[in-house]
């Protein structure tokens, strides 16, 4: 059954370009920085924040030159939403091991971002804390009714314009995720998964494919150690 899965998906993105869906135009990390009309550069004020409370978006990835293009593009950034804080319990799925060091990345784009509301949400409800410019909240993305409740939270206070998927690494948790973020960014904003690996591409030039091409673009950034599906909402 896993084989039949693993040969569908991409006969089914193949079907997608046939019918003129359209492919997802692939990038590397300094193709999409340039597309989005910004430099890549040695010296990054969001890698070493990322670097100083030890996240691995500076280090093991380079993440930061991803979310320093996006910012960068969009003007004023006012709320912010990361789903996964990093949890070191290795009884919670996708954690961190005994070195993780939660909400190390919020704090880095509270310290990047310091005009933005930065909000954060794990199913991992013993790491969660509430600081200045920083709250948390409790979710898990393989729950339909988890992830409406947060989106009801976030939805009565504040329009978002950047979710980013850490959490659990698996396709249907990213495409939950991906659902719940894209009605709850401004035009403009973006939705981003992480750390996808390049067996699942296919997965992702699909999700990219169904996406209305009047609403979204949709690209696959194949980054330092791992794939990045982006979606921005343009209308």
């Amino acid at each position: 059954m896993v084989s039949c899965i693993n040969e569908t998906i991409p006969r089914l993105a193949d079907l997608g370009s046939a019918l003129d869906l359209g492919q997802v135009e692939v990038y590397t990390t300094k193709s999409f920085v340039a597309e989005l009309g910004k430099e890549v550069y040695a010296n990054s004020r969001l890698r070493d924040l990322f670097n100083h409370y030890g996240s691995d978006k500076g280090s093991t990835h380079d993440y930061f030159q991803i979310y320093e293009a996006m910012l960068g593009s969009m003007g004023a950034v006012s709320a912010l939403l990361e789903i996964g804080l990093g949890s070191p319990n290795s009884n919670v799925l996708s954690n961190m091991g005994p070195l993780g060091r939660p909400g190390a990345s919020l704090r880095a784009f509270r310290d990047f971002l310091p005009s933005a509301l930065i909000f954060g949400a794990d199913v991992d409800s013993t790491i969660l804390f509430q600081e200045e410019g920083i709250r948390t909240f409790e979710v898990d993305q393989t729950d339909r009714k988890s992830l409406e409740l947060l989106a009801e939270r976030l939805s009565s206070e504040v329009e978002l314009d950047v979710v980013i998927d850490d959490g659990l690494h698996a396709p249907h948790a990213n495409i939950a995720t991906l659902e719940f973020g894209l009605r709850l960014i401004r035009v403009g904003g973006w939705v981003a998964v992480e750390d996808i690996v390049l067996a699942a591409r296919p997965v992702w030039n699909l999700v990219g494919q169904m996406l209305p091409k009047t609403k979204y673009r949709s690209y696959l950034i194949e980054s330092k150690a791992a794939v990045v599906f982006a979606v921005q909402r343009i209308a």
